[in-house]
């Protein structure tokens, strides 16, 4: 009995080693170290250990297992034995073990101890998805979605502070969305959980983004859906950097400035104009004094793009050309938005009191 017991101490051993010199992830790398430890366990009944070592030296042996892979992939890149593969797409993949994971891009890995951070690899590599379609069947078929990555494009529904954020799907057809207003559906909410914080203070509710993150878990809850969605971060927030405007001429214009709004102490007036709208896709169409007090756009980014400068001998006055409008700035405080007739010689800068009807 002694015998055997050291035969199927040795061969459990040796079979223990084995894995650790085979790369690549494979089910086959696991199954040998279950059967090493079948071999061991069974020696040690044979040579008639005590209840506690037969429990003892297995968990050792798991221990020992674990900690060995864990530098194998840390100081030799190898792919990990005790791990999980998630495959988000052809060219993104990665492993979670049990206090790590690691990234695989393109051929490169990353290594993430404790599950720290989520942004090792491009947004690129991922699936893109809008939440609307995620939404149609993403409790159905949870396990397709169960520990992936994707790249979402969504709405924000709800925002408090930077640690609270929720995703919601919405109604696509309404026929009030100006301003980026939508009608959220209740059924499913997505919880966000970041690990990078970058970009997230500058969201506001309606706000369209593009953000990457993992789809965890959900639950029902009452009369919807809360699905967690974790390792989240917003690769960029560039989503309101094109875009054009679009102007409604005043066909009773009287020839004089209008209050249109004020933002950090800049009043912006229109002259001729009965409305201005910007417009970054087909389906988000804003007024121009909600993006400017949304902070969307901002002063400098209005004078952009300009066709044609003019400079005003008599005071500091400038007047910028567009195609389809123009702009005077009298001063870095007084603006004046208006049709393409307006010139110096409507001497609008020198006017100081304004009509108090703002559009």
């Amino acid at each position: 009995m002694q015998q055997i017991a050291k035969i199927l101490k040795v061969i459990g051993l040796l079979t223990l080693i084995v894995p650790f010199f085979m790369k690549g992830y494979d089910i086959a790398r696991l199954t040998i170290i279950l059967l090493a430890l079948i071999l061991i366990e069974i020696s040690l009944i044979y040579s008639k250990k005590s209840k506690v070592k037969l429990v003892l030296y297995p968990v050792i042996l798991i221990i020992f297992i674990i900690f060995i892979d864990f530098l194998f992939v840390y100081f030799l890149n190898y792919k990990p034995i005790v791990a999980k593969e998630i495959k988000s797409s052809n060219n993104y993949t990665n492993y979670n073990a049990l206090f790590y994971r690691t990234f695989e891009c393109n051929g490169k890995t990353y290594f993430d101890l404790f599950y720290q951070k989520s942004d090792y690899c491009s947004k690129d590599l991922l699936e893109e998805k809008d939440i609307n379609t995620i939404s149609s069947d993403i409790i159905h078929s949870f396990k397709e979605y169960k520990d992936r990555f994707y790249l979402i494009d969504a709405k924000v529904s709800y925002k408090e502070g930077n640690n609270i954020v929720e995703l919601k799907s919405y109604n696509n057809e309404d026929t009030n969305n100006m301003n980026g207003n939508v009608t959220f559906n209740d059924n499913i909410v997505y919880k966000l959980y970041f690990n990078n914080l970058k970009n997230v203070n500058d969201l506001k509710v309606y706000d369209n983004i593009k953000l990457v993150g993992r789809i965890d878990s959900y639950k029902k809850n009452k009369d919807n859906y809360i699905v967690k969605v974790k390792d989240v971060y917003i690769p960029d927030l560039k989503l309101y950097n094109n875009y054009q405007i679009n102007v409604v001429n005043n066909k009773d214009c009287q020839k004089d400035k209008t209050n249109y709004v004020e933002v950090n102490d800049i009043k912006y007036y229109t002259s001729c104009l009965s409305n201005i709208y910007v417009v970054y896709s087909e389906n988000e169409v804003y007024e121009l004094n909600y993006v400017l007090k949304d902070e969307k756009i901002n002063l400098d980014n209005l004078l952009n793009g300009y066709k044609e400068i003019e400079d005003n001998s008599l005071n500091a006055a400038k007047l910028y050309k567009y195609e389809k409008y123009n702009i005077l700035k009298c001063d870095d405080k007084n603006i004046i938005i208006g049709d393409t007739s307006l010139n110096f010689d409507n001497n609008y800068c020198d006017v100081k009191d304004s009509d108090n009807n703002d559009l």
